[in-house]
């Protein structure tokens, strides 16, 4: 369904009582239920008794179909602009601690579970990032990016131990995510020499990438070596002590890699940056390795067709273009 301006509009075959609990999701309580008739030109109809709807609708109705039902509901035209679910216009806060303190969070058996926020349903929508595999995040400035950044990371922060989980941060406007800084010697990962955990130098970026991309390559080998395919099976038989240390073999915590504003490196360092990037997105995943970047303008020069193509999961908040 539809929700727009007080009025409910139904785009496939529902029942009563599907109706009735979209309806109390949108929080319209008080309606009138109109649809597109069976074939297609717009007809409306209404049960005045029930303000029910119960005929087979059309299921795959075009922009223009439903606009002519919203014309002839209202008797304006060109207010219906989208044919997908449209939330209410009151916007209300979503406060994290009931994320992290409900059921779904605390027993979810994901890997590395994220909290993305919740759907139309009102229902906790929680991924596994190990299945993304990497996420591209996208939104202009004042948007909620750094918000939704911060809420992906402390949704891992509560639910792994550093001992399975390393965060590898790169910062270039030095303030969004220094308040991480106290996580040195727990989860943050850093080269050796570096004085700072989060990477905040533009210069530093190229070879901290190039470093886990050695990690990578060397990841790899141990699994080879082991006869795995996957560093999950690597680690089930590292615990078991089917892996000895005296062989060269050890655990293999998943590794985060976070790059803010990745459109300023790219303009910096360009293709230095986009080359190690790209090796870890194409070949990390196997060995623990993900990404997630975060960029305010998405266009083809910052986020080229190397970098989208392995980059499947996408965040969009409102971007410029």
């Amino acid at each position: 369904p539809c929700y727009y301006n007080d009025t409910l509009v139904v785009t496939g075959f529902m029942s009563e009582e599907e109706i009735k609990e979209k309806s109390d999701t949108f929080g319209c309580h008080d309606y009138t239920l109109y649809g597109l008739c069976s074939d297609g030109e717009g007809g409306i109809y209404e049960d005045s008794v029930n303000h029910y709807l119960r005929c087979e609708l059309v299921t795959d109705c075009t922009d223009k179909e439903l606009l002519t039902v919203s014309n002839a509901i209202k008797g304006e035209k060109n207010k219906m602009t989208n044919n997908d679910n449209c939330t209410s216009s009151e916007f209300k806060p979503i406060p994290l601690e009931n994320a992290l303190e409900s059921e779904e969070y605390v027993n979810s058996d994901l890997r590395i579970p994220i909290i993305i926020g919740y759907d139309e349903e009102n229902k906790l929508l929680i991924e596994n990032l190990t299945r993304m595999p990497h996420l591209l995040v996208a939104g202009a400035t004042g948007m909620g990016k750094s918000v939704g950044l911060n809420a992906i990371i402390t949704s891992l922060l509560y639910k792994m131990h550093p001992a399975y989980l390393k965060f590898v941060m790169v910062d270039p406007k030095m303030v969004e995510l220094s308040l991480y800084n106290v996580l040195e010697k727990h989860f943050l990962a850093k080269l050796e020499n570096e004085d700072e955990p989060i990477i905040t130098d533009v210069n530093k970026v190229v070879r901290t990438l190039k470093s886990w991309c050695v990690e990578m390559d060397n990841r790899y080998k141990l699994l080879q070596l082991a006869s795995v395919r996957s560093v999950k099976e690597y680690n089930e038989k590292y615990l078991n002590k089917e892996l000895l240390p005296t062989k060269g073999h050890r655990f293999m915590p998943y590794i985060v890699v976070i790059i803010d504003e990745y459109g300023d490196l790219m303009m910096t360092a360009g293709r230095e940056v986009e080359q190690p990037i790209a090796r870890i997105a194409q070949k990390a995943r196997a060995v623990g390795i993900h990404m997630i970047i975060a960029t305010q303008r998405p266009t083809t020069n910052i986020i080229t067709g190397t970098i989208k193509a392995n980059f499947p999961a996408r965040m969009a908040f409102r971007v410029i273009s």
